[in-house]
C-alpha cells in the first residue's frame, strides 16, 4: 500500500527539480540566445540607417536606431547576469564568454553613439566587432 504514496511523491518530487533546473538554468539561457538573436536582427534591420551616409535618413530613424542598440546592450549585460555559473556554462560554451559579452556590449553602445553622428567607418568596426564577440552570422 505504500507504493501508490512513494510513487506519487516521487513524482511530484522529480517534477519541482525539473521546474527548479527550467527556470533556473535552461530559461536564463535560453533568453540570452534569444537575445543574440534580437541583436542580429538590429543590425540587420537598421544597417541602412547605419552604415550609410546622413542622405535620406531623419534624425527619427537614426534615433531609433541609436535606442535600439543603447537597449539592447543592457539587455545583454543584464541577461548575462541572470546565468547562475555563467563560468561553467561558457566553459561547456553553452553560452558566450564574459569577455565576449562586455566586447559586444561596448560595441553596441559605441555603435549607439556613433549612429548620429554618420561615422561609416567607426559604425563598420562596431558592427564587425559584435558580430565576432557573438559570433554572430549576418552577411556584409
Amino acid at each position: 500500500m505504500l507504493t501508490i504514496p512513494i510513487t506519487i511523491l516521487s513524482g511530484l518530487a522529480l517534477l519541482v527539480l525539473g521546474q527548479i533546473i527550467i527556470r533556473s538554468f535552461i530559461d536564463p539561457i535560453y533568453e540570452l540566445r534569444k537575445l543574440r538573436g534580437e541583436i542580429a536582427d538590429a543590425l540587420i534591420y537598421h544597417a541602412s540607417t547605419y552604415m550609410t551616409l546622413d542622405e535620406g535618413f531623419t534624425t527619427d530613424a537614426k534615433e531609433e536606431a541609436r535606442d535600439a542598440f543603447r537597449s539592447l546592450g543592457g539587455q545583454l549585460e543584464a541577461k548575462s547576469y541572470a546565468v547562475p555559473f555563467y563560468r561553467a556554462f561558457a566553459f561547456i560554451r553553452a553560452v558566450p564568454t564574459l569577455d565576449s559579452i562586455e566586447q559586444a556590449r561596448g560595441n553596441l553602445l559605441g555603435l549607439s553613439n556613433s549612429v548620429l553622428g554618420g561615422q561609416l567607418e567607426r559604425s563598420e568596426r562596431h558592427r564587425d566587432a559584435i558580430i565576432k564577440a557573438l559570433k554572430l552570422r549576418i552577411p556584409d
